[in-house]
């Protein structure tokens, strides 16, 4: 038999009520502190502490860059021993000098280059360039001979057609005739004449003469010294070895150049200005010509008008009075007119 306990229901009891939160109570103090302003004292040494972090910085990188360029530089100087120019214009000592210091430099950094100070660094790199640097500048000039000798060649072959042209166009212009020799007048008015002439004949010579013969025998000069200058440095290239220096001065090549396109440009630019100034002379002289020729025509038209609007002034032969020569006889009076003559006696 299964007996259950019951508690007893006691009468008006109600149920406790539920907590939404907890919450505790925690002791605390707020302090408002201002801010601290540092003295200049203060100022000036955070300065100095800045400056000098900046300043290990950037020799920190410093050190880097030159860490990395040491072993490019490694790197490039084993490849330029095996490349065709560099093998051309190099003996093989010096190709085996240059790779004996790259070895020692290589087995230097290998062991002490990543905890060495930059100006040790610096001195390797120095190893390095002592040797490879005239080197590199003779392959360097071997490569750029070419294209120095191309340019000289093209200018001097313009320099030549310039003085061509500045032939043609001088013998192209008419000749001035031999002005005759004549005694300067006296007085004012002739010394005004004479130095009106001169100042014409000059005037006439500039325009007929473009180059002066100093001008075409100095451009004449020129080309003949070039190619003088090219022909020795071809005999002298032909018996130089190419793993020797240069035996040029390419700055030398380059100067001649320069002088050359300075003189024919101004030649050139000389003879446009010419051919401008005979232009605008010619169409002056056209205008001037046509002028006359208009002033001309209407001075005949005006004097033509007035010769017709005027009346004639000579006498008219119909109207003059009767010849009363002396070889004429006069004309007998008749009768009628006898009497019409003689006065009235009433009158």
């Amino acid at each position: 038999m299964n007996i259950t306990s019951a508690k007893p229901v006691v009468a008006n009891q109600t149920a406790p009520a539920i907590k939404s939160s907890f919450v505790h109570a925690l002791p605390f103090e707020l302090a408002a502190l201002d801010a601290i302003v540092p003295t200049s004292e203060q100022m000036i040494v955070s300065k100095l502490v800045l400056v000098n972090l900046e300043r290990l910085d950037e020799e920190k990188r410093e050190l880097e860059r030159t860490r990395n360029l040491l072993e490019t530089v490694i790197y490039e100087s084993r490849e330029k021993l095996d490349a065709i120019a560099f093998v051309k214009h190099t003996t093989e000592q010096e190709r085996e000098d240059l790779s004996k210091v790259i070895s020692a430099v290589n087995n230097w950094y290998d062991e002490e280059g990543y905890t060495s100070m930059k100006s040790d660094l610096d001195t390797q790199l120095n190893n390095i360039y002592s040797v490879i640097s005239p080197l590199d500048i003779r392959v360097q000039r071997y490569a750029q001979l070419p294209v120095v000798l191309k340019e000289h060649a093209d200018m001097l072959n313009a320099t030549e057609a310039v003085l061509r042209s500045m032939k043609e166009l001088q013998e192209s212009l008419p000749k001035l005739p031999p002005k005759p020799v004549t005694l300067p007048s006296e007085g004012p008015l002739g010394v005004e004449e004479t130095a009106k002439d001169e100042k014409e004949k000059k005037e006439l010579e500039k325009m007929m003469t473009v180059f002066s013969d100093s001008e075409i025998d100095l451009v004449d000069l020129t080309i003949k010294e070039n190619k003088k200058w090219r022909e020795t440095l071809d005999a002298t290239l032909s018996s130089t070895p190419l793993s020797a220096d240069l035996p040029v001065d390419l700055e030398d090549a380059v100067k001649r150049i320069m002088a050359m396109h300075r003189d024919a440009g101004y030649y050139m630019r000389k003879a446009e200005n010419w051919k401008a100034a005979m232009r605008r002379a010619e169409a002056e002289s056209k205008r001037k010509a046509a002028a006359a020729k208009a002033a001309a025509e209407a001075n005949k038209t005006t004097t033509e008008e007035s010769s017709v609007a005027e009346p004639s002034t000579e006498p008219d032969e119909s109207s003059e009075a009767p010849s009363t020569s002396d070889d004429q006889e006069p004309t007998p009076m008749t009768d009628e007119q006898t009497v019409s003559s003689t006065p009235r006696v009433d009158l």
